[in-house]
């Protein structure tokens, strides 16, 4: 009985050594191509990147041949240019195709905020958030790193609603309502000024074209007269 207890202590402490092992294991990243969707009513060239950067966005991005530890702090950075669209982060998963661990929701909320905050969005088109990548997976020595951008037009009604995301619990204190009602570029697309013509404008206009068919009908008369 002593026996089989020292042997069963013995293979859970070899057990624990191997998952302390595994856990501070240094690792590669490798960021898949964006998965973009385009949920508007109007056309659009979009252009966007996904990058991690080591401990800022300032810093150069990670490369497929730079290691991080599990407590290496990894800023995620976004950006779009798609010419009058506003960009949504949703759906980012760290690990394997086979055993994805969700970052980001697809309502575009954290899904752990221990790992990763819900994207803080800096204006339309970029967003950015600091996190860890401390998934670590036996086998493994590369983690994938997968995220979706959904675009939608400005002057789209749900797209003010959905982009950037409101409900999320750790992006209660954005002002992103602000940012909308303060965007010289939504309000000159979706509220053009309109043109008032008043009647000196058609009085002048008119005198233009007057003067224009009196001339025509003398050079008229004048080429008939050589005739």
């Amino acid at each position: 009985m002593l026996i089989a207890l020292l042997a069963l202590m013995s293979s859970t402490l070899c057990a624990d050594e191997e998952y302390a092992a595994l856990m501070r294991s240094d690792v590669t990243t490798r960021v898949l191509p964006l998965e973009i969707t385009v949920n508007s009513t109007e056309p659009v060239n979009a252009t966007c990147s996904f990058t991690l950067h080591r401990a800022s966005c300032k810093n150069p991005a990670l490369t497929p041949k730079d290691k991080i530890s599990w407590y290496t702090r990894i800023c995620f950075e976004w950006k779009c240019n798609a010419a009058y669209h506003a960009m949504r982060v949703d759906s980012c998963w760290v690990g394997t195709k086979k055993s994805p661990v969700y970052l980001v929701k697809p309502d575009g909320c954290t899904a752990e905020s221990a790992l990763l905050h819900t994207p803080s969005y800096a204006s339309f088109s970029r967003a950015i958030s600091v996190g860890w990548l401390s998934i670590r997976q036996a086998g493994v020595s590369q983690l994938l790193v997968s995220c979706h951008i959904t675009l939608c037009h400005f002057c789209d009604e749900y797209c003010r609603e959905t982009t950037p995301p409101r409900p999320c619990r750790d992006a209660a204190g954005k002002h992103y309502g602000r940012m909308w009602n303060e965007s010289v570029a939504v309000e000159r697309l979706c509220n053009p000024p309109l043109i008032e013509t008043t009647m000196a404008d058609m009085i002048v206009t008119n005198g233009v074209l007057s003067n224009s068919i009196q001339n025509l009908a003398i050079i008229l008369v004048f080429v008939y007269l050589i005739l």
